[in-house]
């Protein structure tokens, strides 16, 4: 067997649960950060993160109004993080494992951790996964194995469907909720301008209109957009608190709450870092609502 590396502390482990409050880390997670050793985790072809790290992806991942705050990194391989669901207060239990490929709803991976041990400790009871003195034969044979029979298991009706990461309106209610996500704020209001209006908006002035995103530049704090309609095209800037529904991608359509705004721009200030300050933008959105699907 290898050496099983360093095993986290009991208070590594209490700190990381304080930090994720309200929502509760499963306990057969804790087990496993208590018992398994980096060399040991064979639940998929990742690498299982300490709570340190985990809890610093999870901190990352959920702000501002980004990923979904009951899902919990345990581990990482190739853009691809392997999560838990947490539990929330007065909600489902949690404990699912699900795999988030990049651009890609999620995979049901596993009912649970244990669920996980269990079938890996069958796959080196009969011998399909072994220690050969330097590595695992056969570890990259489990991750398939593993979600094909769990996909034979029992799993909650709120994982059944797809669910995107990338897409609020499709997660579970409770996911919205522990968000902070209203589905109901995403039902367009219909347009009360075209874009060649914003053009002749005062400071303070907003119009709401319905266009097709034909350029963009994201970051962290927001997105520089450029839009279209039938009467013409205008650079909106959006920030991320503007978009909680993910609606400004490349070529969708999607309703817009825009306003009008002296630009202030920094003569000294790089053009990336202008790119990505509100204050450089005459036409700011304050809400962004998703219309219908993509053009392709």
């Amino acid at each position: 067997m290898p050496d099983r590396g360093v095993v986290v502390r009991e208070e590594d482990i209490d700190t990381v649960a304080a930090a994720v409050t309200p929502f509760v880390i499963p306990d057969d997670l804790v087990d496993a950060w208590l018992r398994v050793g980096p060399m040991d985790w064979l639940i998929d072809a990742g690498e299982f993160q300490s709570p340190e790290s985990a809890v610093e992806s999870w901190g990352r991942m959920a702000e501002p109004q980004g990923w979904p705050r009951t899902l919990f990194p345990i581990a990482y391989a190739s853009h691809t993080f392997l999560f838990v669901e947490l539990s929330t207060p007065g909600g489902p239990p949690g404990g699912a494992l699900l795999m988030a490929p990049i651009a890609e709803p999620l995979i049901r991976h596993a009912p649970s951790v244990a669920w996980a041990f269990d079938h890996v400790s069958s796959k080196l009871e009969n011998g399909a996964v072994g220690w050969d003195g330097t590595n695992w034969t056969g570890r990259h044979e489990i991750e398939r194995d593993l979600q094909a029979e769990a996909e034979r298991e029992s799993w909650p009706p709120y994982l059944l469907p797809a669910i995107d990461p990338s897409l609020p309106l499709t997660w579970p209610s409770h996911w919205q909720q522990a968000n902070r996500i209203d589905p109901a704020a995403a039902t367009p209001l219909g347009a009360n301008g075209s874009v060649q209006d914003l053009f002749a908006l005062g400071p303070g002035e907003s119009r709401r209109i319905q266009v097709r995103v034909v350029a963009l530049a994201g970051g962290a704090v927001g997105s520089r957009a450029g839009v279209a309609d039938d009467s013409g095209e205008a650079i909106i800037w959006i920030p991320r608190a503007a978009d909680p529904f993910w609606a400004v991608r490349i070529r969708d359509q999607v309703e817009l709450d825009v306003e009008m705004a002296e630009p202030h721009i920094q003569p000294d200030l790089h053009p990336m870092v202008a790119m990505f300050d509100a204050n450089s933008y005459r036409f700011r959105a304050t809400m962004a609502r998703p219309l219908g699907e993509r053009e392709r």
